[in-house]
């Protein structure tokens, strides 16, 4: 595993793969084309890329994929995850690496899915927009997602 990653991991979460891939960040309305590396894990997919001082890591939380677009030529592969109000973008991924990297990722969002379905409320009960924000509070204290994700939805459930 790359050595970046190790130590920006969640207490517990595991990768399950990961690859080199360039990546597009848009940082202060700018997009950044960079070298990164994207992995998924249990409990997310995400893409750590080098910059000046550092570096930058964006994930998106397995049960919060809203959708997955791969796409290929002869020379390499493009992955595009979009969730929790973010969209990653990879390219020049190696074609049979990134078909293996979308199929363990398929794996573990149906995974994460089924560990939601299970501790969900129960039919008929409703949480408040405050649980859920509650909910997404703990997903950051855990390190699952970052600081601009929880704004993000916790703007998305005050709006609603």
């Amino acid at each position: 595993m790359s050595a970046e990653l190790a130590p920006l991991l969640a207490p517990g979460e595991k990768i399950v793969m990961f690859g080199g891939c360039t990546a597009q960040v848009d940082r202060l309305g700018a997009t950044f084309t960079r070298r990164g590396t994207l992995f998924v894990s249990d409990q997310r997919c995400g893409v750590l890329t080098k910059k000046i001082g550092g570096h930058d890591l964006v994930g998106v939380p397995l049960a919060l994929i809203e959708d997955v677009e791969f796409d290929r030529n002869v020379t390499a592969a493009q992955m595009t995850v979009t969730g929790a109000g973010l969209t990653l973008k990879m390219a020049r991924m190696q074609v049979n690496g990134a078909k293996e990297f979308v199929r363990a990722l398929r794996e573990q969002m149906a995974k994460a899915q089924t560990r939601v379905e299970v501790t969900s409320d129960p039919p008929g009960s409703q949480s408040s927009v405050a649980d859920e924000i509650k909910k997404f509070a703990e997903l950051k204290e855990q390190g699952i997602i970052s600081g601009e994700e929880f704004d993000v939805q916790r703007k998305r459930l005050l709006d609603s």
